[in-house]
């Protein structure tokens, strides 16, 4: 039967109750899909693909696995959320800075979905997805984003750019001294920067961890699930699934807006193996190593925010850090909040970067 997770015409209300359900089965998905790996290489098992009707050489499991990954494959782009999933409201197009969005290594530029509909009130943003199977470089990301910058610049506006986890160690390399003005941001805002990535336990086995053969690369990074979420995400999604919701959710039409993007993010989420290798490898590993040696190069304002149960990344030390080496910087701290919840719904991101801009 066609697995499917969503249907686009359900309520919001049943939308974040399967969004919280599937939270957690994304995570056991990991973990089984891992375990079932194993079982099958000391067994040698191979199954037919009920989804395709060909012989493939997976193990048990494994397809139900690669089915969740067929429907909403991510391309690689820059949107605007606001057009792409049609929020009936009013946004700000073509005029004043412009915010460009620069993901985490899930390549969505889908995460902050809660922010979304409050930024595009007041600025004009455009977000980047990559490909779940781009074989670019830290260097491509760089010229992906370098052009953009240019692009904005050369009509005469301001370019700001947010990076969320890896998307922090994207724009501080384009801040720093040595870059061309021309492709240069004005403002950066980090969100639990992963520049710190290489100073935590992962980080310092992530040279022998990617070589690892399957199963056993998947098993030891089935912990990494576990580490992103935080007990109020939880407790945030239960309220929205009873109607309780923040000021930048209350209209039903922001309402209705989440509900469309929350589909497509739970089924992009999902990295094959081979993805996440070459991401960490090639993308997280060279980009802190170029970056944290020259934290104080960085010549543009930046805004750190961080959340202080980040159990994945020590995101509060390294916003403190950022604090204290880079000339301009300011720090905001979300209590209580993990790596994957600093932008869910507790958060107003939007009055935050308004605030920090007036100083």
């Amino acid at each position: 039967k066609k697995l499917r997770i969503f249907s686009k015409s359900e309520s919001l209300r049943g939308a974040l109750e399967k969004m919280a359900a599937l939270t957690i089965h994304v995570v056991l998905l990991w973990g089984i899909f891992g375990v079932s790996q194993a079982v099958g290489v000391i067994r040698g098992n191979k199954i037919n693909s009920m989804a395709t009707g060909t012989r493939m050489s997976h193990y048990p499991l494994r397809a139900l696995y690669q089915r969740t990954r067929t429907k909403a494959a991510v391309v690689t782009e820059w949107f605007n959320p606001a057009e792409k999933y049609e929020l009936s409201e009013e946004i700000k197009r073509g005029e004043g800075p412009i915010i460009l969005y620069v993901p985490g290594v899930d390549g969505t530029g889908l995460t902050p979905f809660a922010q979304y509909a409050e930024i595009c009130s007041k600025y004009d943003l455009m977000c980047l997805s990559l490909n779940r199977s781009e074989r670019c470089s830290f260097s491509d990301i760089q010229d992906m984003v370098k052009k953009k910058i240019a692009e904005y610049k050369s009509e005469g506006r301001e370019v700001w750019l947010i990076g969320e986890s890896f998307g922090g160690i994207v724009s501080l390399s384009l801040g720093m001294g040595s870059s061309d003005e021309r492709s240069t941001p004005d403002r950066i805002i980090t969100v639990n920067s992963a520049s710190a990535f290489d100073r935590t336990f992962y980080g310092r086995i992530s040279p022998g961890l990617i070589t690892l053969p399957e199963p056993f690369f998947t098993m030891a990074v089935i912990p990494v699930g576990f580490l992103v979420l935080d007990q109020l995400m939880f407790q945030n999604i239960a309220q929205a699934a009873n109607g309780i919701f923040p000021d930048i959710l209350k209209s039903p039409e922001r309402q209705e807006f989440i509900s469309k993007i929350a589909p497509d993010l739970i089924e992009s989420m999902l990295l094959r193996s081979d993805d996440l290798r070459w991401r960490v490898a090639n993308w997280v590993l060279p980009g802190c190593s170029e970056v944290n040696p020259r934290l104080s190069e960085v010549k543009v304002p930046v805004l750190a925010v961080a959340g202080t149960q980040d159990l994945l990344l020590p995101s509060k030390e390294e916003a403190m850090k950022f604090k204290e080496e880079i000339p301009s910087c300011e720090v905001i701290l979300i209590e209580g909040a993990g790596h994957a919840g600093t932008l869910d719904q507790r958060t107003d991101l939007t009055s935050i970067i308004e605030s920090w801009v007036k100083q």
